[in-house]
């Protein structure tokens, strides 16, 4: 039986929102493809009705005028995350999903955890769940008027559909993190029988595997997380600024709880991506080594490794913009920052 370890309980609770498809999880073979394709339609038409038909943001956010159209434009992309999470795995891209399924399974059984702390993980998922209906509530209740009441109830349920895009995305970046600390303790034992190397120069492909259908999967995903990220950040700045950090409405106050719910994950999540580019490269470094103190067959196969490993460098990416890394992390803080210095220096003007 497939163990998939903490992965298979948070990819589950996707499957209950219909982010995912129920499918089979040895082969990742879809059970219901037709009914996942109509649920994904449906849920889709009904987020593209609720971002035109309740696309008026609240009071507290008409004003300034900038920050009113960056709801907007905030509303049009989280919309777009949903519907492009719900409609890439059952509709444009299922084959991509069931490879994706397959290869996390393959993975888990040659290096996966020997332990499945499940009941530690459905806790969290519990936990941060009840956060965020508290967080919606706290919302809805401040605002006043039917308008704006079902508004926001459509943006909190695109906002808990993303919020849980992150939390499944970044337990596959620690599921992928931990195979590859599986593979280096592997690697690591003494290495004298060529069929074991064979064996582990074939595994790395279904490593490779699994981050190519990750990012083909979730690539852009990530993309429009990290744009959506970026216009909570400058809603923020702008929100403060406006009030001056003094009686600042409550409807601010949630939003900057929703802002700093999305920084600490994607922040947490850069960090493992960080561990899989340095395990990536002790892997390399471990071959290069192994090289040279290895002889006959064995040698030939850790320099079949190490080419395999120069040859496909597998990473993360969002859609192909960016590698996910500490330098992402960097740049977007620039930008944060860039933008912080200039807001600040015009409000000093003014």
């Amino acid at each position: 039986m497939p163990r998939l370890n903490f992965l298979r309980p948070i990819t589950t609770f996707g499957k209950c929102l219909g982010l995912f498809p129920y499918c089979d999880w040895r082969d990742g073979a879809p059970k219901c493809p037709v009914a996942n394709k109509i649920v994904a339609i449906v849920t889709s038409s009904f987020l593209i009705f609720g971002t035109f038909f309740f696309n008026s943001p609240p009071e507290m956010m008409s004003k300034p005028k900038f920050v009113r159209n960056a709801a907007y434009l905030r509303k049009m992309i989280l919309t777009l995350s949903a519907i492009n999470c719900y409609l890439t795995t059952n509709v444009f891209d299922p084959k991509g999903y069931q490879a994706l399924i397959y290869c996390s399974n393959r993975c888990d059984i040659l290096f996966g955890l020997k332990t499945s702390k499940i009941f530690d993980i459905i806790a969290v998922i519990l936990a941060f769940n009840l956060y965020l209906f508290t967080l919606i509530s706290y919302d809805i209740y401040y605002l006043h008027g039917r308008d704006q009441t079902i508004f926001y109830i459509f943006q909190a349920f695109e906002s808990y559909l993303l919020f849980v895009t992150i939390f499944i995305v970044i337990t596959y970046f620690v599921f992928i993190d931990k195979i590859l600390k599986g593979f280096l303790e592997r690697l690591a034992k003494p290495q004298t029988d060529v069929r074991r190397l064979r064996a582990l120069g074939a595994s790395f492909h279904n490593i490779c595997d699994l981050i190519g259908y990750f990012n083909q999967v979730f690539g852009a995903q990530l993309a429009l997380i990290a744009i959506l990220l970026q216009i909570d950040i400058v809603i923020t700045i702008n929100s403060l600024l406006v009030t001056e950090f003094t009686d600042i409405p409550p409807m601010f106050k949630s939003h900057i709880c929703w802002t700093i719910t999305c920084i600490v994950p994607v922040i947490l999540g850069t960090q493992s991506c960080e561990n899989i580019k340095r395990k990536l490269k002790s892997i390399r470094d471990m071959c290069s080594r192994n090289i040279y103190r290895c002889n006959g067959d064995a040698r030939n196969e850790f320099m079949v490794l190490a080419k395999q490993v120069m040859t496909r460098s597998p990473k993360i990416s969002a859609a192909g913009l960016q590698n996910i890394d500490n330098m992402f992390l960097f740049n977007y803080s620039n930008i944060i920052v860039s933008y912080l210095v200039v807001m600040v220096q015009l409000s000093q003007l003014k």
